[in-house]
């Protein structure tokens, strides 16, 4: 081999061990495993393992495949927006957004106003001050690093990222440069490096998770614009994440659920603080901890087509085991004459709450099944039940209210009921389960869901998948997520499930081609009621004092974060510098796990909105001079504080109330107005 090549890897070795001995040594070992083949002309190298060819003329097709993408960069671009009315007063604006599932305050925000010549959709032309490379890019495998100086001849770049999973690959591309001088110039250049590396042994779902924390972490301002550098040659781990990457329900869709949105942040705060302190404190419980395992089994139900066809079986054996009915199936189980112990609801939805009210006026009393319900649901919805279970959302901005229910935090309770149902049965200590309408796709497109069931499911099932059965079937990306967060609980928690119907074919699940009432006799029968279950936790108790010390710490930070905003813009000159960048990511950072609540409520009431208040200082506009968007952006923080301030205006508005009167949000829309005397008073 060339002393050159070696004498190069050893110097980055060395390098490396400074920061990680463990991938270091890794990296040596896979680099003994390698050859080296001069090409005929002596200019590049071959590269082999173990025999077989991995890359002819390494140092040419790296740099080609480079040279190639910088031309025609791939993106990944999150949507712009642009502001298309006219702004209301802050008064109306919250009103406005309290019980609505509509962006309400985006489309208003000056700072987005943009003129006709902008392109937004046509991603081949969209401009980042002047060049078309985005100003963070994701290399997609080593070999692309070897050339890294083209990277940098782009003035606005502002991040380099590396993400390999494959030992050997990363040991060859090291041969030839020099890491260190790849660290110290992006220092001196202000271009922030990392090196993202897992093993071929983590799979595609660990890579992607990897990718999404590391930018939320570190750099979220890259989800505006990410530049995808592939390799010529990429492990499987890589192909599948590349791919996800570009998908259009792939990367962007984790991203946007990380943001959330202002419109349903501030509803979920407004139905938790309504929720805690209208409970009655005898009646609603806390799910603050798993159970014991039982021995028995329970039934899980879900919306989805196989529940038809086993409804009558489901009648025969409900009354021997516990029954779960996840969100919308309560309505297609009680008009098939079955009365299930528990429901979970998860939607915080005044549409939930209509359609129990459907039930009711239809006959059927809710009274005596036990309700596990989020903290966000619509208020209202406690009341048609006796017994109540709370439970928290991760990430939701309600937990910010309760700190001290974080125990009763379900980690994977979404995207649909059909999840929150499963976590509730596990964290209930069952470990045998019996799934029925738990599909997660369908056979035919034209009947997606159980008759009967509550509400209506408008999605578009245009994803092949396998069956159950052994036969193709059809689902989305959404119920593709579902069924793997699904997955991922049983296997956390060792539960044996068995499923009937012909729906996805799950991991850790045991699908039973027919129904077979010989195979439901052998699980074991439930030995306790769903009431008596539920008595091992504690009755819900809120803290009021702590309440308003949160809502005060919030508004303080609102204040402080959003003034810091309009300080910095005035320094800019046609970009985001340094300082004003750095501040922006922090602010939208995860970092604020462990930050107090009053802070971590702040930030995800107001994320998504300083998210996008970014666009004008990342893209291009044509025809509006830079002095227009600064003030244009301040306008838009200006009116975000006034906005956030009248919103803890009503929270303590509400915590002041002698006796919480029961939810109506048409009559807090009036209030508020009638506070702010923008109608008569009553």
């Amino acid at each position: 081999m060339d002393s050159a090549l070696i004498s190069t890897f050893s110097k980055n070795q060395q390098f490396l061990e400074k920061f990680d001995r463990r991938l270091a040594e890794k990296l040596y070992l896979a680099s003994q495993s390698l050859q080296w083949e001069p090409t005929e002309d002596g200019s590049d190298y071959d590269l082999l393992h173990d025999q077989t060819v991995v890359l002819q003329n390494v140092c040419r097709v790296s740099l080609q495949a480079v040279l190639e993408q910088l031309n025609n960069p791939s993106r990944v671009l999150m949507q712009r927006f642009i502001a298309n009315q006219a702004p209301k007063e802050v008064p109306q604006l919250l009103t406005d957004l309290l019980d609505s599932e509509q962006l309400v305050t985006l489309p208003q925000l000056q700072a987005l106003n943009s003129d006709s010549n902008t392109v937004i959709n046509d991603r081949s032309k969209i401009a980042f001050h002047g060049s078309l490379m985005p100003p963070h890019l994701l290399l997609m495998g080593a070999f692309s690093l070897i050339n890294w100086k083209l990277f940098q001849q782009d003035s606005n770049l502002r991040s380099l990222v590396l993400l390999e999973s494959d030992p050997l690959q990363l040991s060859a591309a090291l041969h030839f440069f020099d890491f260190e001088e790849l660290v110290l110039s992006c220092r001196e250049q202000k271009v922030k490096f990392n090196l993202l590396f897992l093993d071929t042994l983590a799979d595609s779902a660990a890579v992607r998770s990897r990718i999404l924390k590391h930018y939320a972490d570190n750099n979220p301002l890259a989800f505006h614009s990410i530049g995808l550098i592939r390799s010529p040659v990429l492990s499987p781990a890589l192909t599948i994440a590349n791919s996800w990457m570009n998908a259009p329900d792939g990367f962007l869709d984790l991203v946007r659920g990380y943001l959330g949105n202002d419109t349903d942040e501030f509803n979920q705060v407004i139905h938790a603080l309504y929720l805690g302190l209208s409970c009655d404190k005898n009646r609603v419980r806390l799910l603050n901890r798993d159970l014991p395992e039982r021995q028995d089994a329970a039934i899980l139900v879900a919306s989805g087509p196989s529940l038809d066809e086993n409804i009558s079986l489901i009648k025969r054996d409900f009354a021997r085991h516990n029954l779960f009915a996840s969100g919308s199936s309560i309505g297609a189980l009680l008009r098939s004459g079955i009365v299930p112990h528990g429901v979970v609801l998860l939607e915080m939805s005044s549409i939930v709450y209509q359609d129990l009210l459907d039930l009711v006026s239809e006959g059927f009393d809710l009274k005596s099944i036990v309700a596990f319900v989020s903290a966000v649901v619509d208020p209202r919805i406690v009341s048609l039940f006796d017994d109540v279970v709370i439970f928290q959302r991760p990430l939701s901005s309600s937990l910010c209210l309760f700190p001290s229910e974080q125990s009763a935090c379900l980690p994977q309770a979404g995207p649909q009921a059909a999840n929150a149902g499963l976590e509730v049965v596990l964290r209930l200590g069952y470990r045998n389960l019996l799934l029925v309408g738990c599909d997660f796709g369908v056979v035919q497109k034209s009947a997606p869901r159980a008759s009967g069931a509550m509400g209506i499911s408008p999605r578009e099932f245009d994803l092949p998948v396998a069956g159950a059965r052994g036969k193709t079937i059809f689902s989305n990306a959404d119920l593709s997520v579902t069924r793997q967060l699904f997955e991922n609980a049983l296997s956390l928690y060792n539960a044996s499930a068995f499923s009937l119907g012909e729906g996805s074919k799950m991991k850790g699940v045991e699908h039973w081609r027919e129904p077979n009432p010989d195979l439901l006799d052998k699980l074991p029968e439930s030995t306790d009621t769903l009431n008596s279950i539920i008595n091992d936790f504690p009755f819900r108790n809120v803290d009021v004092k702590a309440l308003k010390s949160i809502i005060a710490d919030a508004r303080e930070y609102n204040q402080k974060a959003l003034t810091l905003f309009l300080e910095l813009l005035p320094q800019t000159e046609g970009l985001i510098d340094a300082k004003l960048f750095n501040e922006w990511c922090e602010y939208l950072s995860w970092k604020d796990l462990d930050a107090p609540s009053g802070e971590r409520l702040h930030r995800r009431l107001t994320r998504f909105l300083v998210f996008f208040l970014a666009q004008p200082c990342i893209f291009d506009q044509s025809g509006i001079e830079w002095n227009v968007k600064v003030a244009n952006m301040k306008a838009s923080f200006a009116q975000i504080q006034s906005l956030y301030d009248q919103f803890y205006d009503m929270l303590d508005d509400i915590l002041n109330f002698k006796q919480v009167p029961v939810w109506d949000s048409a009559w807090l829309k009036r209030r508020i107005l009638s506070r702010l005397s923008m109608l008569p008073k009553d």
